[in-house]
């Protein structure tokens, strides 16, 4: 994947030489929109198999700069195979971007890892000139719930990764949210270089509930 802040890009050139064309933490933030989401409805035919929910933040450096980023999100998975969910995302460097969106895959993965995609309906104040594909659609990420209590190590999770259709080559026309959500292995991901891209959470908690 191609995305502002390439760490991501690299470790997918390498894994399989695919390049997808995606951009990373791209809208301007109100302090009071960086509270928790309201949780997805319940469903009244399928029970939840798998929620994950929570928020972390912290001082990071990006491309864009060191700067602020918070970050929460909501997510469940039904029996019967429909998601739920929105993610709201805010990073300070630079211009203060973030993102917006809708959960629509979850992905109990591996060790410990689950893998999100989401539609993302807001990029905040990036220009074109800024994002070399503004028009994209949706995004990828992953979190990991490493216990609750003092005792925990900090959660953990990913930079959030803009893509959208692949344009060409051996997955033209495929989601590529969707897909890496689904089959990492496929696009040569493993859990080794997921962990490679995760960041911890200096503030904030995240639960997974399976």
């Amino acid at each position: 994947m191609r995305r502002t802040f390439g760490r991501f890009r690299s470790l997918a050139i390498v894994a399989l030489a695919v390049v997808f064309v995606a951009c990373d933490e791209s809208p301007t933030a109100l302090d009071s929109q960086d509270q928790a989401l309201p949780a997805p409805a319940l469903s009244s035919h399928a029970g939840v198999v798998l929620s994950a929910q929570g928020g972390a933040h912290g001082v990071y450096t990006f491309d864009q700069g060191t700067g602020r980023r918070t970050f929460t999100f909501n997510a469940r998975q039904y029996a019967d195979g429909r998601v739920a969910g929105q993610i709201q995302m805010h990073n300070r460097a630079g211009d203060g971007n973030g993102l917006h969106g809708e959960i629509i895959c979850m992905n109990d993965w591996a060790q410990g890892i689950v893998v999100l995609a989401a539609r993302v309906d807001t990029y905040g104040t990036y220009t074109e000139g800024q994002i070399p594909n503004f028009a994209a659609g949706y995004g990828v990420f992953a979190v990991r719930d490493n216990g609750q209590g003092a005792g925990a190590d900090p959660d953990q999770f990913t930079p959030v990764d803009l893509t959208d259709v692949a344009p060409g080559g051996p997955l033209a026309g495929i989601n590529l949210a969707l897909f890496a959500c689904n089959t990492p292995e496929q696009l040569g991901f493993t859990p080794a270089i997921v962990e490679a891209l995760m960041l911890e959470a200096q503030e904030g908690n995240i639960q997974v509930t399976r």
